[in-house]
């Protein structure tokens, strides 16, 4: 895997420091660091050969094709279609849940990617298994409840709560000036207007969901 992602080929008998590891692999974040420095000459036999191209053939055959990992995986359309983020958007959520780590089963990147598509596309957990290459609905279910718990300590305080701005930045830098002269009638006195009517909501694209979670109120 080292060499078809990073064109380094890992002789036997190389260390590596056990933090870059997880279930004797290396982690997916390491790939990120290795760097050809100088061009890489290496002789080996036909024994040796055939042992390599072995190798290959049984990665190929467990390449992923629907992968978060790989980066370079999906344009933003793709990014958009699918957790309904853009590739940039989506890799600041990645960082945002800092509590979260990869595993043996699925990296935070797959796991948000799994949480977000679930809730875009209102797809069955069994389908979500195929999809990442996932053991059963129950990993993913195991998975949405990681994400969602990490996204509640993590993301929802600092940019969906009450709590997540204080008063004198919602009326310095929030606060327009036409709603200061209209609504106030103090100096430094906040002014809040409760109107949803135009407030944009993504919608999930399956419309069966969309029917069966419409309101009224």
């Amino acid at each position: 895997m080292i060499f078809l992602k990073c064109d380094v080929v890992v002789v036997p008998g190389s260390r590596c420091c056990k933090d870059h590891l997880c279930e004797d692999e290396l982690t997916i974040k390491s790939f990120d660091h290795i760097r050809v420095s100088k061009a890489d000459r290496w002789k080996i036999d036909s024994n040796e050969f055939q042992m390599f191209v072995a190798d290959i053939r049984a990665m190929l055959f467990k390449q992923k094709t629907f992968d978060f990992d790989d980066q370079t995986c999906f344009s933003d359309e793709g990014y958009q279609s699918i957790v309904g983020l853009t590739k940039e958007q989506f890799d600041h959520l990645v960082k945002t849940v800092s509590s979260m780590r990869n595993s043996h089963v699925r990296s935070v990147r797959v796991a948000l990617a799994v949480f977000l598509a679930k809730l875009r596309l209102a797809l069955s957990n069994r389908i979500l298994a195929v999809l990442f290459h996932l053991d059963n609905k129950r990993v993913v279910s195991h998975i949405i409840s990681q994400v969602r718990k990490a996204l509640m300590k993590e993301f929802v305080p600092y940019h969906l709560n009450l709590q997540h701005i204080n008063r004198q930045t919602a009326i310095e830098e929030h606060q327009t000036a036409i709603a200061t002269i209209l609504y106030t009638n103090k100096p430094n006195q906040l002014c809040v207007v409760a109107d949803g009517t135009y407030i944009f909501i993504q919608k999930s694209s399956n419309n069966l969901l969309q029917r069966k979670s419409y309101s009224m109120h």
